[in-house]
């Protein structure tokens, strides 16, 4: 086989770490999160639904947080700025 020509041969790839998969377009940084979460407190884990429904209440206590540390951090600048 000339070595020019393996990459147009059909089938599987294969790396030396194995079979070579795809890329994927967009990464579930929530799953992440949520899967983080329940592996740190030992959670039993959740059913597919139920880590959904998790990433939401996650995602949406995350922006309380980050909306919180805006307030603050205006409200002391503007303290320090008089």
């Amino acid at each position: 086989m000339v070595a020019g020509i393996r990459w147009m041969q059909k089938g599987p790839r294969f790396s030396i770490f194995g079979p070579a998969e795809p890329i994927q377009a967009g990464v579930n940084i929530l799953g992440f999160v949520v899967d983080a979460f329940v592996n740190t407190f030992g959670i039993t884990p959740p059913t597919a639904e139920n880590q959904a429904r998790a990433g939401r209440v996650i995602a949406i206590m995350l922006a309380a947080v980050l909306v919180l540390l805006a307030v603050v951090a205006l409200a002391l600048r503007a303290a320090f700025l008089r």
